[in-house]
């Protein structure tokens, strides 16, 4: 769900003009309402939302930045992006590159124009993400004017990173390593490493952000040597403290293992995540899809249903279309075709055919294809004994310049109305090109007559052509 299509009252928009609200002009009086709001108390979150906004109007940027993640981590009772979008855009005109750049990436699916704009302000503020940032919309485009602006943007991005670890800053340092990373790993490692040195010591302070940082780091390898344990150590202690980041990226963690005991912990941990408003890492896509799902953990529809919409909420496109979907069927929720119309209606605009499905015991994965892996060095995927392969080629052409379907996962359907899965998901979308064909394979009992194709999201059911193979 794109920025635009959240719509909300504007009911702070005078505060700015109201001298009876200047009651902000006592800090403490905001602080001591945002800690109460933190530790649960509702009445004191309006209360600092007003104070903040009061300050934020007055172009205090730190107070915008305060009450952006405020709205985000749903503290009036709902999740507002809207608000906080605005938040970081009075941010961003009082200066605050930091600001600029979250704004920009607000935009970055539902306003291109103004995601490069914020993002091209953050880098003028000396905000080096937001040169990196620009400098990436900038290389998508084809024209010489835009691709040499995009490498001058790099080059500021790299000299304001430089300045900034030489102060000390370990933001700088790891910016400048993944900076310089393509052209030498090695003095990328180096950076790497100062930054993870910088970032340890604030975490022996007490500092729950640098210790996030470091328990990455030990489980990418950057900086510092590879050790697993110690990486969800370092992030469960940080979880446990109120870092929220953290619990996303251990969530994921445990989610990934190959223990599957580990699914039901992953899902707990990016639920809390999603809770507190983190969008980093999609804690409410993944966990609310588990639970819809009941995937590694028992399904339970009504919690899942409450992540989406948090998700959604949000902006991730996924989360909508997947509680859009379920509203459609009426699927552990009652049905409402009308608002599932409406978070799915971005699919609108494109047209879906199946050029090609096949059958057989042996076939490449086009999973790995797609990423430009020469078939013939591809050891093919063989069915298990009882088993066969049902590959399909779908494609999508846009017929609207706007239109986009996430996609997650892909379902076979035989004539008894048994789905099988597609073995190999993963989270992509149409409708980014005009036109674009994707393959698919799918693991399915010997002899199964798959008579039909659906989309996990966005309610869209493709009828198959004959199966070609034995």
């Amino acid at each position: 769900m794109s920025v635009q299509r959240l719509r909300r009252p504007l009911l702070l928009a005078t505060l700015a003009l109201l001298p009876a609200c200047r009651s902000g002009d006592d800090p403490k009086a905001a602080d001591d309402a945002e800690k109460a709001c933190v530790a649960g108390d509702a009445g004191a979150c309006e209360t600092a939302v007003r104070l903040l906004e009061e300050r934020c109007y007055r172009r205090e940027t730190a107070a915008c930045a305060r009450v952006a993640k405020l709205y985000l981590a749903g503290r009036t009772g709902r999740i507002e992006k809207v608000r906080a979008v605005q938040a970081y855009e009075r941010g961003c005109d009082a200066g605050d590159g930091a600001a600029c750049n979250n704004a920009g990436a607000a935009y970055a699916r539902a306003d291109l124009a103004k995601a490069e704009k914020y993002r091209l302000k953050s880098c003028d503020l000396g905000f080096a993400d937001g040169c990196t940032q620009a400098a990436g919309l900038l290389r998508d485009r084809e024209d010489p004017a835009s691709k040499a602006q995009a490498e001058a943007l790099a080059a500021r991005a790299k000299e304001i990173y430089n300045k900034s670890c030489a102060a000390g800053d370990p933001l700088g340092c790891f910016g400048l390593g993944m900076a310089v990373r393509m052209d030498s790993e090695d003095r990328a490692q180096q950076l790497f490493r100062e930054a993870m040195t910088l970032w340890q010591k604030r975490c022996d302070t007490g500092d729950l952000y640098a210790c996030y940082r470091v328990g990455i780091a030990y489980g990418e390898e950057s900086g510092v040597p590879i050790d697993y344990e110690r990486s969800k150590r370092m992030l469960d202690d940080a979880c446990t403290k109120g870092h929220r980041d953290s619990c996303a990226e251990l969530g994921h963690l445990f989610k990934s293992s190959d223990d599957k005991s580990d699914d039901a912990r992953g899902a707990e941990l990016l639920e809390r995540a999603c809770l507190a408003g983190i969008e980093e890492r999609q804690p409410c896509r993944e966990a609310g899809f588990m639970f819809a799902a009941g995937e590694g953990v028992p399904a339970d529809k009504a919690r899942g249903i409450r992540l989406l919409e948090n998700g959604c909420g949000l902006g991730d496109d996924w989360c909508c279309f997947k509680l859009g979907s379920m509203l459609l069927e009426g699927d552990g929720v009652p049905a409402n075709p009308a608002r599932g119309a409406e978070l799915t209606e971005s699919a609108n605009g494109l047209e879906f055919r199946v050029v090609e499905v096949k059958r057989g015991t042996s076939m490449v994965d086009p999973s790995l294809t797609a990423f430009g892996i020469p078939e013939s060095s591809l050891t093919p995927t063989k069915a298990a004994a009882g088993q066969e392969l049902v590959f399909v080629a779908l494609e999508a052409r846009r017929t609207a310049e706007k239109a986009r379907l996430p996609v997650r996962k892909m379902y076979l359907i035989d004539a008894a109305g048994k789905l099988f899965e597609n073995h190999a998901p993963g989270d992509t979308r149409f409708g980014d090109k005009p036109l674009e064909r994707r393959e698919y394979l799918f693991k399915v009992p010997l002899g199964t007559r798959p008579i039909k194709l659906k989309l996990e999201l966005g309610g869209v059911t493709l009828d198959l052509p004959p199966v070609k193979g034995a």
